[in-house]
């Protein structure tokens, strides 16, 4: 869900370089550590949850402006580790279709990275207490609040204003061309842009130009964020309580004393 949605360009490649090297050096630092035998069995899994991520990303969510990322989910079957290695490829093959720019693969495979890590550690916490379900609805709420709090931290430092995050909540696939003495408009990802003479000029966008079915401005924004997290959760709880109950074993909690009825 915390995803950031912006074209090749808008954040410096400063930021973009030095997400590419942070994620460089904790992939290196997890395949170092990871023995090679659990990586043997595990890699099969990190290919699966990589799949549904995939789906999750690319699907929408019919009106909600939002998709699942299901990335608690991966750290929760592959662990935390070859997780965030799924997050990176994930990120990385989705850009290719333009779902967020090349050089944003780096910071939101961090922000994504780290509601998984988030997410998964709490929900080996919570099973011990509660059910698979609750544990991983609740861990992946939590996680998804880690996730967008990060999101538009770095949004704010990268480029100066939330105009970048508005995008989120506006038409991600709507396109509009015109063309009229050589101006040229382009509404591509909630993002307008105007051309002169070969120059582009982004126009800000406005909190009152978020709606929300009878909703708009903040209230809609705050709307969607608890309705996406609220799908993300359950989506995810979901899909534990049916591992759990299958092959318990996928999830590690074969041995919890506390299960779905």
């Amino acid at each position: 869900m915390s995803h950031i949605h912006i074209s090749d360009g808008v954040i410096s490649a400063f930021w973009g370089l030095g997400g590419y090297l942070i994620v460089g050096l904790i992939i290196f630092l997890i395949l170092r550590k990871v023995e090679k035998t659990d990586l043997k069995k595990k890699i099969p899994m990190t290919g699966v949850v990589a799949a549904l991520m995939i789906v999750g990303m690319s699907v929408p969510l019919g009106p909600l402006p939002v998709h699942l990322s299901l990335a608690v989910l991966s750290a929760i079957i592959a662990g935390p580790a070859l997780g965030f290695i799924a997050i990176f490829v994930v990120n990385f093959l989705l850009a290719f279709f333009g779902h967020g720019g090349m050089t944003i693969v780096g910071l939101n495979t961090i922000i994504i990275g780290a509601e998984a890590f988030v997410g998964s550690m709490l929900f080996r916490l919570l099973s011990k207490k509660l059910t698979p379900f609750k544990s991983a609805s609740i861990a992946t709420a939590i996680g998804v609040i880690v996730s967008m709090t990060m999101m538009i931290g770095l949004i704010g430092i990268t480029t100066g204003g939330y105009e970048v995050f508005l995008h989120k909540f506006l038409d991600h696939h709507h396109e509009v061309e015109h063309s009229n003495e050589g101006v040229h408009q382009k509404h591509e990802d909630g993002h307008l842009q105007q051309q002169h003479g070969g120059e582009y000029n982004e126009e800000g966008h406005d909190v009152k130009d978020v709606k929300f079915l009878f909703f708009s401005g903040w209230t809609a924004i705050v709307i969607i964020l608890l309705l996406g997290i609220f799908t993300e959760s359950m989506g995810t709880g979901l899909i534990v309580k049916f591992f759990n109950k299958i092959r318990p074993d996928i999830t590690g909690e074969s041995n919890t004393a506390v299960t779905d009825k």
